[in-house]
């Protein structure tokens, strides 16, 4: 007799919401902890992982990294920059690619980057789209392989309302007469001539920006944040004049090979400044912060930096502790009686952390230390504070 923990597959023809329901509702009697292996006759795969019958993680399909990044940039949009905090050797090794998505969650949500609101919108978001494309493949097999997950799970979602959810969002795709259409598919121009006879010149240039056949879909429902079937629609009639075509596009990099930068400050490129007498110092924060899009200035001569920050108002100030002109206590201390610089995060830099007393960075307002030679992950973890 085969128990519920022992590998086996079943075949289903037409994966609706109704059969999915019964499967997940079916694994809460036992409370089912382990995998459950899905596959498409297309030649997908989709894993889920279980914990008492409830999911605790999904991935698989054709753009997990994408998936992952999308739902991430939803639910957290400012997460994607922190990455750059990390060292990267610890994303390559294969305790942690073994499962990287379901490892770069916990990591995020250890160093507080993440809360545990944000982790579950992300992960039932994914759950979400998977479901979505099984349902979309029709027929499916499944194979069960038991084992217990660990206690420490994320999250634990219960199948029921996302199935609701999923199977609403398939009846308005099929509704839209969209059902042989995959939103993992990216529109790209075909007749660029045509489209700009039968567009204003401002939708063009919007669509020439957006339909380059690298966003799929759903990349631009997230950009946009538009309804993902009435952006979609929108495009048939140019599907099918065939101006506009969807196709197949590969997954991206794994996030952390491609970190976006920080977003500007109100707009603008924040402005880091540094005051410093050595070359090599301001060079190897330039180095740094202008790879992470801050605008940066210097200067070796403190009167010169102070005229600066009162007309420029930067967002961040690194003075150099063995500067030749001026004590460095000294120019903190004219840079805190400026308009609008009270506030401003001011970070020591010195080759002998130990001689800046606790004392003087509470008597002068002071936000840290930074020691020479100065590291790259150090100087952006105090700026990410």
């Amino acid at each position: 007799m085969v128990g519920i923990n022992d590998p086996f597959k079943v075949s289903i023809r037409e994966f609706v919401g109704s059969r999915q329901s019964h499967l997940f509702k079916t694994l809460k009697i036992p409370q089912y902890s382990g995998q459950i292996v899905f596959n498409s006759l297309q030649g997908q795969e989709w894993v889920f992982e279980m914990y008492l019958g409830r999911i605790t993680y999904a991935t698989g399909g054709r753009h997990p990294c994408r998936r992952w990044i999308r739902n991430v940039n939803k639910y957290a949009p400012d997460c994607l920059p922190e990455l750059s905090r990390f060292n990267p050797a610890i994303f390559e090794t294969s305790q942690f690619m073994v499962n990287w998505e379901y490892n770069l969650l916990r990591l995020l949500l250890k160093e507080n980057i993440l809360n545990p609101s944000q982790v579950k919108n992300i992960i039932s978001g994914i759950v979400t789209e998977i479901l979505f494309d099984m349902t979309q493949a029709m027929e499916i097999t499944f194979d069960m392989r038991g084992g217990k997950e660990s206690p420490q799970t994320l999250a634990l979602i219960d199948a029921d309302s996302i199935i609701v959810e999923v199977w609403q969002d398939w009846q308005n795709w099929q509704g839209a007469r969209l059902a042989d259409r995959s939103p993992n598919r990216a529109p790209i121009i075909r007749q660029s001539d045509d489209l700009k006879q039968k567009t204003s010149p401002k939708t063009y240039q919007i669509m020439s920006k957006l339909f380059n056949g690298r966003n799929t879909l759903r990349d631009l429902h997230i950009q946009l944040n538009q309804d993902l079937v009435s952006m979609t629609k929108m495009m048939t009639p140019y599907f099918q004049l065939g101006l506009i075509e969807l196709v197949t596009v590969g997954d991206t990099p794994f996030p952390w090979l491609n970190i976006p930068k920080k977003a500007p400050i109100n707009g603008k490129k924040a402005v880091v400044i540094c005051i410093s007498s050595e070359l090599v110092t301001m060079e190897r924060i330039k180095a740094t912060v202008t790879h992470h899009n801050y605008t940066f200035m210097s200067y070796n001569h403190g009167e010169l930096a102070l005229a600066s920050i009162a007309q420029k108002s930067p967002q961040f100030i690194f003075i150099d502790l063995d500067m030749n002109s001026i004590s460095a206590y000294d120019l903190v201390a004219e840079i805190k009686k400026l308009p609008n610089c009270q506030q401003i995060p001011i970070v020591i830099i010195t080759s002998q952390v130990e001689r800046v007393e606790p004392e003087h960075i509470k008597q002068f307002g002071l936000s840290d230390v930074l020691a020479k030679p100065i590291k790259s992950q150090s100087l952006l973890e105090i700026i990410n504070k």
